[in-house]
C-alpha cells in the first residue's frame, strides 16, 4: 500500500491523517484517526516526469535548466503569439518584438508603435500565415565527404525532414528555437533578446550550428531577412501606398558595411517637405571558436567547416 501520513491540528484536536491508495489504478482515500473519511476518493495517476499543463492547451514539457518554459514540436501546436518585454534596463531604450509560433518565430520588430516597424507588423492571424516567408529566414549548403544538400532550417516547404525535432524555450527576456536533425548531424539554435543598456534599441538574433555527428561538415549560410522597412515608414503608408512609398526609400552607408534604411523625407501630402534624419541599421557577426568576424550584409553566403 502506497501513502503518506501527517499530524495536524485542528480546533484544540490533533488528527492524525493517512493518505492511501486504496486499490491499483482506482484512487486514493483521505483516513483520519483510523476512519475513512467521506468523499475523499480522488483519481490517482502515477507520476512521470515533470510537466507543465498550458492554459491555451499547448504540448508543453518542462522547465530547462535555465528555468525557460518549453515547447516541444513548437510548430505543430496550437498557433499563439506574443511579445518580448520591452525592458531595456534604466541606461537603454527598449525595442518592441511580436512573435509567433511559426517559422523563426519573429513576426514584426520595431521602435515606439507600429508606426515605428523595422519589419512590417501583422495582426495574430495574418502574421501565423507569412512569417515563414517575411520572417527570419536561413539557407544552408551542407557538404560531407561526396555527399551535399541545401535545406532551410525551421523552413516549411522542400524535402519533408520527419526525424528532424525542434523545440522553442520562452525565458523572462528571450526566447530561443532549436532544430535538431540527425541527417545531416546538425543543430541549429536561434536565440532572440532585447539588446539592454544601450544608447540605441536593438533586437539581437544569435544563430548557432552546432555539428551533432563524427566527420567533418563544410557548410554554406545565408541568413537574414528578406526586406526591412525603413525608417519613416508608417503602417498605413505600407498598407495602402507600399510601391508608391518605395520612391522615399534609400539605403545609405553600404561601403561601411552597415547599411543604414530610410526615407529621404516624410511621405505624407503636406505642403511642406520634411527631412528625415533618423534611420534603421543592420548589422551581422560571424564568428568561429570564438573569433568574430564581420559579415557581409547582402548576396552573400558565409561559408565555414565545423569538425566532427
Amino acid at each position: 500500500m502506497a501513502g503518506f501520513s501527517a499530524t495536524r491540528v485542528y480546533r484544540g484536536v490533533t488528527y492524525h491523517i493517512d493518505v492511501r491508495r486504496v486499490r491499483p489504478g482506482n484512487g486514493v482515500a483521505l483516513v483520519a484517526d483510523g476512519s475513512p473519511v467521506a468523499g475523499t476518493c480522488v483519481p490517482f495517476r502515477r507520476r512521470a516526469e515533470p510537466r507543465l499543463t498550458s492554459r491555451c492547451g499547448l504540448a508543453t514539457d518542462r522547465l530547462d535548466t535555465r528555468g525557460r518554459f518549453v515547447i516541444r514540436d513548437f510548430q505543430e501546436q496550437r498557433p499563439f503569439a506574443s511579445f518580448l518585454p520591452g525592458i531595456a534596463g534604466p541606461l537603454g531604450i527598449p525595442i518592441w518584438a511580436f512573435y509567433v509560433n511559426r517559422g523563426q518565430g519573429i513576426a514584426s520588430f520595431g521602435i515606439e508603435n507600429k508606426d515605428g516597424a523595422i519589419v512590417e507588423f501583422q495582426p495574430a492571424n495574418k502574421a501565423y500565415q507569412t512569417v515563414s516567408y517575411t520572417g527570419f529566414r536561413t539557407f544552408l549548403r551542407v557538404a560531407r565527404d561526396s555527399e551535399t544538400r541545401n535545406y532551410e532550417p525551421f523552413g516549411v516547404g522542400g524535402i519533408p525532414r520527419p526525424a528532424a525535432e525542434r523545440h522553442m524555450a520562452i525565458g523572462m527576456n528571450e526566447f530561443e528555437i532549436v532544430e535538431t536533425d540527425p541527417d545531416p548531424s546538425l543543430r541549429v539554435s536561434v536565440l532572440y533578446f532585447v539588446l539592454p543598456g544601450e544608447s540605441f534599441p536593438g533586437l539581437v538574433r544569435q544563430v548557432t550550428l552546432e555539428n551533432t555527428g563524427d566527420r567533418a561538415l563544410d557548410l554554406e549560410l545565408l541568413d537574414g531577412l528578406p526586406q526591412i522597412v525603413p525608417y519613416g515608414a508608417t503602417n498605413a503608408l505600407l498598407k495602402d501606398m507600399s510601391r508608391t512609398l518605395e520612391a522615399w526609400m534609400e539605403v545609405t552607408n553600404i561601403a561601411q558595411g552597415i547599411p543604414y534604411y530610410r526615407l529621404r523625407t516624410m511621405a505624407g501630402d503636406e505642403t511642406e517637405v520634411e527631412e528625415l534624419t533618423g534611420g534603421f541599421f543592420y548589422v551581422a557577426w560571424a564568428g568561429q571558436s570564438g573569433r568574430p568576424c564581420r559579415c557581409s550584409w547582402i548576396r552573400r553566403a558565409c561559408s565555414a567547416r565545423i569538425p566532427g
